[in-house]
């Protein structure tokens, strides 16, 4: 991909993008909660959310609209590692979104695969999923 092709990917993803951190049950200890990293992209233009997926791997679903006379949606996503190695390749065309793919490619590189979450990891996981939360409240000033 040419650095005009990942700029128009940043673009989208600073408008049109979502960078998460969700929090889940671990399927190995039901008391203990664990986090992913989720990047999306939500759009009515079926094109380009397939070429995001045909880009950059992931994978899509359709959304059936509320209202009979609303357009269907489509929603690309990537999660965990593919996500963060996204990010790295766009990171530096996002404007809006910046700061929140630093926070999820830091989130991304401490996850350790089948090793058992220390309380300072599992400590860790909780302060990157609530900076990512402040950026994404609406109306306010993040601090």
């Amino acid at each position: 991909m040419k650095k005009t092709d990942f700029a128009y990917v940043a673009g989208i993803i600073d408008g049109e993008g979502s960078i998460s951190i969700y929090r889940m049950l671990s399927r190995s200890s039901k008391r203990r909660m664990r986090y992913s990293l989720l990047v999306t992209v939500t759009n009515t233009n079926e094109w380009l959310i397939q070429w995001l997926k045909m880009s950059f791997g992931g994978s899509i679903c359709k959304v059936i609209p509320r209202q009979t006379n609303w357009k269907p949606q489509y929603r690309w996503s990537l999660s965990t590692r593919q996500a963060a190695d996204f990010l790295k390749l766009i990171k530096p065309y996002l404007h809006l979104k910046r700061p929140e793919a630093e926070i999820a490619i830091a989130f991304q590189s401490r996850m350790k695969q089948g090793a058992g979450l220390s309380d300072e990891a599992a400590v860790l996981q909780e302060a990157d999923a609530i900076l990512i939360r402040k950026y994404h409240a609406k109306g306010k000033k993040v601090t």
